[in-house]
Formats: structure tokens, sequence, C-alpha cells
């Protein structure tokens, strides 16, 4: 309803794009988030939720663009790190993959939860 109320309010499509892939619908949820992405185009949750849907289709490549484009926005969001590190090194792309994740180590050293 709120999207039909207001198809150009990011909201709504970041809150169903999670919802889908709670509901194992990546590819739905992938056009949820290119939505969010389309009305706000410089929000990096929308980048960082298409790069982890993505992620779920096996279309990894394209995920890794997506985070990095979240990590342009947002290059102390230890969440977006993670997801980048993860996506990089599971492509075998190590080096990268380390200096990505040993981002979130130097800028949080206390935090617990970031892992």
């Amino acid at each position: 309803i709120a999207i039909q109320l207001d198809p150009n309010h990011k909201q709504p499509y970041n809150i169903l794009g999670i919802a889908l892939t709670n509901l194992d619908k990546p590819e739905e949820a992938m056009l949820a988030h290119q939505n969010h992405i389309r009305i706000k185009p410089r929000d990096e949750l929308g980048h960082n939720n298409l790069g982890s849907a993505l992620n779920t289709l096996g279309r990894s490549q394209e995920a890794i663009v997506a985070f990095y484009k979240a990590f342009s926005l947002a290059p102390r969001s230890y969440v977006i790190l993670r997801n980048l590190g993860q996506t990089l090194r599971h492509q075998n792309r190590n080096a990268e993959a380390i200096i990505i994740l040993q981002k979130p180590v130097k800028l949080y050293p206390d935090c617990d939860t970031c892992w």
C-alpha cells in the first residue's frame, strides 16, 4: 500500500526488499532494492542490500560492485566493509579482502559485535 501511495519514496522498497529476502525471494528482493536505488541513488543502505541480494543469486561480481558503491558512500560502515570483504574472500580476491576486512578492526577496535 505504501508503494502505491508514494512510489517515489525509498523506504517501502527497502523494507519490501528485506522482507522478500527473509522469504527467500532474492530475485524480487533485488528488484525492490534497485527501485530503492533508483529513487535515492546515493543511499548506501540500498546498495548494500542490493549487494546482498545479488550475492544470494550467485552474482558475486555484481554484488562486489554494489558493495563498493555502498562503501564509497559510507566508508566507515562495518556492515558494508564486512559484506564487501567476505564477498571478495569468496571470490579468492584475498589481498583485496584483507585490506577491506582490516578497516573495521582499525576503526572499531573495541567492537565485539562487528564480526
